[in-house]
């Protein structure tokens, strides 16, 4: 189990592109069994995208379905990218 060799666990389920249905019960499911460790986060946010930072390092993921392409990084990609670096 990964919290055996990591002290915290993020769980990210970006957009089930063949099983949408599936994709929500599964991450409610997680959030609900996994509520009670608090080493564990299971992020419940539906969004086609998501980008999360760690210390100086900020990644950004997505499936891609039903999201247009961009050509640029988002406004709020970047606003949060500046806070990011403000606080290292």
């Amino acid at each position: 189990m990964l919290l055996e060799e990591h002290e915290q666990v993020e769980v990210v389920m970006c957009d089930a592109n063949h099983d949408p249905a599936g994709e929500v019960w599964l991450r409610e499911m997680l959030a609900a069994f996994y509520e009670d460790e608090p080493r564990v986060a299971v992020d419940v946010n539906p969004a086609h995208t998501r980008s999360s930072s760690m210390a100086t390092s900020r990644s950004s993921i997505t499936m891609g379905t039903g999201a247009a392409p961009r050509t640029s990084i988002p406004s709020s990609s970047a606003s949060s990218a500046r806070s990011t670096a403000a606080r290292a």
